[in-house]
Parts: C-alpha cells; structure tokens; sequence
C-alpha cells in the first residue's frame, strides 16, 4: 500500500464523516472507500494482522498494519496516523490558499502543552495559523494559533475548562515570547463545536475541525 493510497484513505475518510458520529461511522466510510487492491490490507490490519509491517510512509511518519488497525471500530486514533494526517491538511491547505498554515506535531504540540522548552524550525510569523494536537491522560485536543491576531484557540471535543483555556493561554504564549514574538495582549478562547459521544472518537474530532 503506497503513500498515495494511505492518504486517500485517511483525507476522504475524515472529510466524508460529520462530528456528530464516531469511530464506528469512520470505520464505515474507510470501509467504503477503499478499493480491492488494498481493501484486504485494511481489513487484515483491523483483524490484528502483520502488525510491524509498514504499509506507508507520509513524510516523516511511518504507518505500519497496527497505526490502521486503530482506526477500527471502538478504537482510538494514534499519535502517527494524527501527524500524518495533520501532514496532509497542511499540505492540502497550502496548495489552494496563499495564506499559509503550519503544524506542531503531537509529540511536539504535547511537550509545549507541559511547559517543555521546544526547539522547532518554524517562523511563526510567516504562518496565519499553526495547528497541533495535545495528548492529555490519552485525550486528544486541539491547541491552535494565530500569530497575528495574538490569539490561540483550544477545542477540547470533551468540552473546554476554564483551567484548560488558561493553560493553552500560558503554553502557547511562552512559546511565541521564545520565538522573539511580542505577546502582550495575547488571548485564549474556543469556538462552538460538537461534542463526541463516546469514549473513543477524541482524535478524530481534533482533526476535524482544526483546519
């Protein structure tokens, strides 16, 4: 299964499925976009087959039979096929908008959610808005900002604390102040969104709606 085939896989089952669903209807619309060259692949890799075989590389992220076997029903979305797919939106975004967009990947965005200093090649000011996903006690959530309206946004698809508004605030600010970003004034909020129903769809409402 090439690079090509993964991402198709991965973009039109993401875009085709709405927020109010979950794993279960994700699960479905793979099901149903997948062609009989590699339709097999899938449904091995979700029978727990060949897991530490590679099936693709998306840039930098390798997607091996077990990263799709957690795309299967009930099951919760891993930190690969998170990036790989944030890898895709970006990219699919830069190509059709000339205000670019940018991405921390989860193991980044997470370490940068806990205060963790970050060494990261990336200019903030040349992009209009930078996404990452948090993994928090095995929660996904979205952290984005938007460098020049001095504003970060945090959508948590279990609902947004107060507490966790002003920790994406301080978080996302201190990184901006260490890439020599004037941050005064700077602001934290969320928007209106659905909310999941179950115990297992968070990573795939963070990719949703974060571009």
């Amino acid at each position: 299964m090439d690079m090509w085939h993964i991402g198709l896989v991965l973009t039109k089952c993401f875009i085709n499925a709405t927020c109010c669903y979950g794993m279960n209807h994700i699960s479905n619309c793979i099901l149903r976009y997948c062609s009989d060259l590699f339709l097999a692949d899938v449904q091995d890799a979700w029978k727990g087959k060949h897991v530490h075989v590679l099936l693709s590389k998306i840039g930098a992220y390798k997607l091996f039979f077990w990263d799709i076997m957690n795309v299967r029903p009930n099951s919760e979305l891993e930190s690969e096929v998170i990036n790989a797919y944030l890898l895709l939106l970006v990219n699919k975004r830069n190509q059709i908008s000339v205000e670019k967009v940018s991405y921390i990947d989860s193991f980044a965005m997470t370490n940068l959610w806990n205060g963790k200093s970050q060494r990261l090649k990336i200019n903030p000011v040349e992009y209009k808005l930078i996404v990452g996903i948090v993994n928090e006690h095995k929660h996904w959530k979205l952290a984005a900002i938007m460098p020049g309206a001095k504003r970060s946004l945090l959508v948590d698809p279990l609902g947004e604390s107060q507490m966790d508004i002003k920790k994406c605030l301080e978080s996302t600010r201190a990184f901006m102040r260490k890439k020599g970003c004037n941050v005064s004034r700077w602001t934290c909020g969320t928007v209106p969104h659905p909310r999941q129903q179950d115990s297992t769809s968070c990573g795939v409402f963070a990719l949703k709606v974060c571009i």
